[in-house]
């Protein structure tokens, strides 16, 4: 086989496993993942699957599901009308010039998007005719949609109804549409998993903006001739999910940013279904959750208001001293650590911090139950993750999924920004096992009041300690082991080596004595297997911060989809790559050469990088060929793991500068596009969370149109 990479879009890590049964039957996967940016640019991924156990000869962990009682704070205040960054994709329809005209729609090409517009011939007499529907990349770059593709001749013959194009095409989104959808999606979520575990979740609306009132509604108030949003709970705890779902679509933009006041409602709301629990004997049990959105700084009229975030800091803090959970999301403009420190302290992050700081600010980026968002996508994404954490939550208590009898698949979905290296047919695919050499309780487990004992989440109960090296694995065949690659599904498979774990599982067993409260514990020095394969940038890729796998990878029991798994690795952070440059000039005359320096600077503490490259014009004066640079420079390409979520901490943003050193007297070089500078003839461009394609373009621009004195414009270079 070729030594060649190729490329591979979404694919699939998998892993095949077989779990026989375990002490008292209840077993509990367990799972970590990390991702190493290396020297030479590669990317080395390690996922870890081992399993819990828990024995007693007393406690039996519960499978009854636990009702839950979610609290939704949502951020309504005036700047949520303003649009957020990214496209959304509107699904697949038929397009006529009619429906582009007054629509503002985007094309996607690559990873760039483009707006759709409609034109179309003007005849004598007012009339017009070919009628047609394109984007552009520039003045002489120009796409016509047509069919379900592209042409760049013009099509004639249309009218403005005809339906010309067939296909996928985006919009931009505002920050309350955004907030809309992705509330919509954790709602449904939180009630597929009440139908499936035959429980009551219960969800209430609280939204937050301007002066507070204690009345349940949608309600709005006037001042100055304004329309503002009253901070109130829109609906109480409920289980119509129909009803949250319609209160969440009827919100809309308008106020100041008054947290404090939403997250006093959400601790009336709480505290009353906490003392229900003594009265009420099917929520006895109950678990209480609330997820606060935001997009601003916390206030009652504008700027920072220290004073605002305490009080919600304050507000939060009773919340969890109760046992309630608490998720805070932001989409913010370039937050400080200002922000970061907020959003951390009113999260279940902190337990201990009272009140915000006036200064010296300890976070430096969101963590654990703390979540930020740029685009539509990603906002929807976060909440469907809370969604499935918090319905977890709620799920069958105790040591966790019985696997007894049961298939278990591991699957890492790796990002289209990434190939699988594949040279001579070998992928370089490790496999290990690794011995854990201690294993403690988090917390005691103690008798309750009444003699029995507290339950316990096995996924949550342990500190663990592992060797630093591991035993190669090799597949045995006989035994029906194998480590393949599907190149047509893409699929990176090892089968049957996890059997060999199934009873080798990691936790604690205890031995309660009638005459004390506290057991007796014997760890239980299991292993655990790791996986460990490279991946690399795909060429095409502009660079910098990029995602290696999406939410969907994980644990599947019993199940061969890629969606919804029963336990999902711990998606790292995005990574940083060295990017991929493209120049173009245009407007030279043929065999004339351009000359560019491209300036790299931002990573290592502000060190900075300069190339130069040469290119020679073709007979139409263009560029033969886009030029492509791979800067190699990375910003610390291991920034350290985040101990408590285990994602690699961010390492910043990289700013490359573009510019061209041939101009002559008799041209300018025009830059063009997003960050051009015609002065200094140059383009500067920030590589951050979702970089479009780095191309910079440049064109020969004459100094003067006018002919010197005998000379025609045919002849006269300057009229060129």
């Amino acid at each position: 086989m070729k030594n060649t990479f190729k490329k591979i879009f979404a694919a699939l890590a998998v892993l095949t496993l077989s779990v026989s049964a375990f002490s008292q039957g209840y077993d509990a996967i367990q799972t970590s993942k990390k991702a190493t940016v290396n020297p030479d640019g590669t990317v080395t991924l390690t996922l870890d699957t081992w399993v819990n156990g828990y024995e007693s000869n007393l406690y039996v962990p519960t499978t009854v599901a636990v009702p839950l009682d979610i609290v939704l704070v949502l951020d309504v205040s005036g700047s949520m009308d303003d649009e957020l960054s990214g496209y959304v994709a509107v699904p697949e329809r038929n397009y006529s010039y009619d429906d582009i005209r007054n629509a503002e729609l985007y094309y996607k090409d690559g990873s760039s998007y483009y707006e759709v517009e409609g034109t179309s011939d003007y005849n004598w007499g007012g009339s017009r005719s070919n009628y047609r529907i394109y984007y552009s990349k520039g003045w002489d770059n120009t796409s016509y949609l047509s069919g379900t593709g592209t042409t760049t001749t013009r099509p004639t013959g249309r009218d403005n109804d005809d339906i010309q194009w067939t296909g996928v095409l985006y919009k931009k989104q505002k920050k309350i549409d955004a907030l809309k959808d992705a509330c919509k999606v954790f709602v449904n979520n939180i009630q597929s998993k009440a139908t499936e575990d035959d429980v009551e979740h219960r969800i209430a609306l609280v939204k937050f903006a301007g002066t507070k009132i204690n009345t349940i509604g949608n309600d709005t108030y006037k001042e100055k001739s304004y329309t503002y949003n009253n901070t109130q709970i829109v609906n109480n705890l409920t289980n119509s999910y129909s009803t949250v779902r319609s209160n969440i679509d009827k919100l809309i933009a308008a106020g100041a940013t008054s947290v404090d006041y939403g997250m006093e409602h959400a601790k009336t709301i709480i505290d009353a279904a906490i003392a229900a629990k003594a009265t009420d004997a099917s929520r006895k049990d109950s678990k209480q959750i609330v997820v606060m959105f935001t997009d601003g700084e916390p206030n009652h009229d504008s700027n920072f208001d220290t004073s605002v975030a305490t009080n919600a800091i304050t507000a939060s803090n009773a919340l969890k001293s109760s046992g309630v959970t608490v998720y805070t999301v932001g989409v913010f403009d370039n937050p400080g650590n200002q922000i970061h420190t907020y959003m951390d302290y009113v999260s279940s992050n902190n337990t201990t911090v009272n009140k915000m700081p006036g200064r010296n600010f300890p976070i430096k980026a969101p963590s654990g139950k703390y979540m930020t968002a740029t685009s539509a996508e990603e906002l929807t994404r976060i909440f469907t993750s809370i969604s499935k954490d918090v319905a977890a939550e709620g799920g069958a208590q105790g040591a966790g999924v019985d696997l007894t009898g049961k298939t278990v698949t591991l699957k890492d979905i790796v990002t289209p920004e990434f190939t699988i290296p594949d040279i001579d047919g070998d992928y370089n695919i490790v496999l290990k096992e690794v011995k854990a050499t201690d294993v403690t309780m988090k917390d005691s487990i103690g008798r309750k009041d009444d003699g029995t004992h507290a339950p316990i989440s096995i996924a949550n109960c342990y500190n663990y300690t592992w060797a630093t090296t591991g035993t190669t694995i090799t597949p045995d065949e006989s035994k029906g082991e194998s480590v393949s690659v599907d190149k047509s599904s893409n699929t990176l498979k090892v089968e049957g080596i996890f059997a060999r774990f199934s009873e080798d599982w990691v936790g604690v067993t205890e031995d309660w004595h009638s005459d004390s409260d506290t057991p007796i514990s014997t760890p239980h020095l299991g292993s655990k297997l790791v996986i460990e394969f490279t991946i690399i940038p795909s060429d095409d890729w502009a660079g910098g911060k990029i995602k290696t796998n999406d939410d969907n990878s994980g644990v599947y029991v019993d199940n061969t989809g890629v969606t919804n798994p029963e336990k999902r690795y711990i998606t790292p952070a995005p990574i940083y790559m060295p990017a991929n440059i493209t120049i173009k000039k245009s407007g030279m005359n043929p065999g004339e050469s351009a000359i560019f320096e491209v300036t790299a600077s931002g990573y290592d503490g502000g060190v900075t990088k300069k190339y130069t490259i040469a290119m020679t014009a073709n007979e139409a004066g263009e560029t033969k060929d886009a030029v492509i640079l791979k800067v190699d420079i990375v910003k610390n390409p291991n920034p350290g793991i985040n101990k408590e979520t285990g994602e690699l901490n961010d390492p910043g943003f990289l700013t490359y500068t573009v510019r061209e050193t041939s101009w002559s007297w008799a041209y300018d070089s025009k830059p063009t596009g997003e960050g051009a500078d015609v002065a200094t003839h140059s383009i500067t461009r920030t590589v951050s969370d979702d970089p479009a394609s780095l191309v910079f373009v440049f064109e020969n621009k004459p100094k003067t149109t006018t002919p010197k004195h005998g000379e025609s414009n045919a002849n006269n270079i300057f009229a060129k």
